[in-house]
């Protein structure tokens, strides 16, 4: 039976460990070029996969690395496809690893960063895809598909050609193109007349053990290729990865700034009037339309913008605390619509819901969380009461443990229904707890009252 290997990166560390362990011990200088019947000899033909790659400004590259022969007797096939993408303008770096199996069990691996957002999954599209953002630069992935072409000391030049666009100079390669004890290579390179970088790249090794090692023999090949070079492309997030909040301003004098997927947090010393003013103003200028503020129940208040052009509707809520004003902008998605008119609503209504003690016939009755549009399998606090809200937007009640008690309940509970927790908020006291499901993203903010908590469950599609 053919045995498959399905690590990650098993084939990048394989062929890195190839060309080290093959390495020729004899000392030669390399330092300057020499030829000799058209074949080129020099360190520097590639001494570094990345060479003239920071003098583009954006490219789209890929790799395939396969191995094909025998292990210990048994079969083997091995396969590790690669892609990466850089825009340099707008500091985007994202790289997919698919391991193949040949079984129906590939395995996928991506990272990446997008300006300041960074990304990172394991698994196919279905599976959660990680997002972080920094208000400071970041790395960009340290897994880059170049990285695997080996240094070539020696090649013989086969001509000039033009390869996706780019004027390049052809070099064929031999078992002595790489320095190493490789007991057969053949292949084909091609660098960019400016700048150096290379262009294409195949590569082929078939040998036994002294090529690859005890108990190994068959053929390994490695075909490099970089395209869509300097051609303004745009990139697109995989599916199931989403851009972080950025497209909506911030007061100047924002500080612990906070972004995710569809949500913005920061704290400004300026007043709820002035917040709300900035952000008529800056929207406003764009075209957009909003309706009056709303209290909430702790003091501060909501207000809806809607872009009618592009349906897009975000909600905005500003809250006076100690140390400055709370602002969080959340988009609604999809936006808010008159069901009457059919037209964009520019004011959403406070469904204010008569508490329990209010009144007989509303004794034991707790509000149906459904009507305000609670996602299902999301639980409400037990003993819960004084219920109020925004339909389609906001859920909120009062409970008589304190938060942490309360952060646990909905910690574990939610966990249990289904609900991935977004990571990189749970070690921050001062955010709330975020959670997603099913194109959901449900935001928990818990806060002491009472001797108790005032939890507030917010809910947007995405």
């Amino acid at each position: 039976m053919m045995k498959t290997n399905f690590l990650y990166l098993e084939l990048l560390g394989a062929f890195v460990l190839l060309m080290l362990s093959g390495c020729s011990t004899e000392k030669k200088d390399l330092t300057s070029p020499s030829i000799d019947n058209g074949k080129v000899e020099t360190s520097l033909l590639i001494s570094n996969p990345r060479q003239g790659l920071d003098g583009l400004t954006d490219y789209q590259m890929s790799v395939v690395n396969e191995f094909t022969g025998e292990m210990d007797g048994r079969e083997q096939h091995s396969r590790l496809e690669m892609t990466g993408y850089e825009i340099r303008k707008e500091k985007t770096e994202f790289v997919t690893l698919r391991q193949m199996s040949g079984e129906g069990k590939d395995q996928i691996l991506q990272l990446g960063r997008v300006g300041n957002a960074t990304y990172s999954r394991k698994g196919d599209e279905k599976s959660f895809c990680h997002v972080s953002w920094s208000s400071t630069d970041i790395n960009p992935p340290s897994i880059w598909p170049v990285d695997v072409i080996p240094a070539v000391l020696s090649a013989k030049k086969v001509g000039n050609e033009t390869v996706s666009t780019i004027p390049s100079v052809h070099y064929s390669l031999d078992k002595n193109s790489l320095g190493n004890n490789a007991e057969n290579i053949k292949g084909d390179l091609w660098l960019a007349e400016s700048g150096g970088f290379v262009v294409k790249l195949n590569l082929t090794m078939t040998g036994g053990e002294k090529t690859f090692g005890k108990g190994r023999k068959g053929t390994q090949s490695l075909i490099y290729e970089l395209t869509g070079i300097n051609a303004g492309q745009k990139f697109m997030l995989p599916e199931g990865c989403l851009p972080v909040l950025t497209e909506i301003a911030a007061m100047p004098d924002a500080s612990r700034m906070i972004r995710m997927p569809d949500f913005m947090r920061y704290v400004t010393a300026s007043s709820v009037s002035d917040v709300f003013n900035f952000y008529k103003k800056e929207l406003g200028a764009l075209g957009w339309r909003s309706g009056s503020s709303h209290p909430m129940q702790r003091g501060g208040e909501i207000i809806l913008f809607i872009d009618q052009n592009e349906s897009k509707s975000y909600q905005i809520t500003a809250m006076k605390e100690n140390d400055g004003t709370i602002v969080s902008v959340s988009r609604v998605n999809p936006p808010v619509i008159n069901q009457t008119t059919g037209q964009n609503e520019t004011q959403p209504p406070l469904m204010a819901v008569p508490t329990i003690d209010e009144g007989e016939r509303y004794s034991g009755v707790v509000p149906n969380p459904a009507d305000f549009g609670v996602p299902e399998r999301v639980p409400i606090y037990p003993g819960a009461k004084n219920f109020s809200g925004y339909e389609g937007i906001r859920f909120e009640f009062s409970v008589p443990d304190p938060v942490d008690k309360v952060k646990e309940f909905y910690k574990t509970n939610l966990k249990e229904e289904g609900w991935a927790a977004i990571p990189g908020v749970e070690f921050n006291p001062d955010m709330p707890m975020m959670f997603r499901k099913n194109g959901i993203n449900l935001i928990i903010q818990i806060s002491p009252e009472d001797g108790g908590a005032r939890v507030a469950l917010n809910y947007v599609e995405s």
